[in-house]
């Protein structure tokens, strides 16, 4: 694995046919956590379910994880075509209500226990491996 120290970035890579993944590049904490909140904000207006990619990041604290929380609110009621509920949480008309979701990929071990020590991963599906967690939400 390598460090990314004083690096940090965001990729969002798709391909054909398969839920997006935003790889997460360094050190997720107050600094950097708003591009990660922005970047799947856009994405919950297009897209059902994400997966993020933790395998290269180093680091995350509780900004790192606000964001992760808040994202995954978002896409919890989106429908396939990433479209919002109404205000009363029902699909949009002529939309099949279906829930979708933000799962986290492969965390490196020291970011996996941030994630246990906060609970974050009883609320936001965790996966040891991205191929996993690109499954998952495919299927949701």
């Amino acid at each position: 694995m390598t460090d990314f120290i004083g690096e940090f970035r965001i990729d969002v890579e798709r391909s054909n046919g398969r839920p997006p993944s935003v790889v997460v590049i360094g050190e997720l904490d107050l600094a950097t956590a708003d591009q990660l909140e922005t970047a799947l904000r856009e994405l919950a207006t297009e897209v059902h379910g994400v997966v993020v990619d933790l395998s290269s990041c180093s680091f995350v604290d509780s900004s790192g994880l606000r964001a992760i929380l808040v994202a995954a609110k978002l896409f919890e009621g989106r429908d396939r075509d990433g479209a919002a509920p109404d205000r009363d949480g029902a699909a949009p008309a002529g939309r099949r209500a279906t829930r979708g979701c933000l799962v986290i990929a492969a965390p490196r071990p020291s970011v996996q226990r941030v994630l246990e020590i906060s609970g974050v991963d009883q609320g936001v599906p965790v996966f040891a491996t991205r191929s996993d967690a690109l499954e998952a939400v495919a299927a949701d």
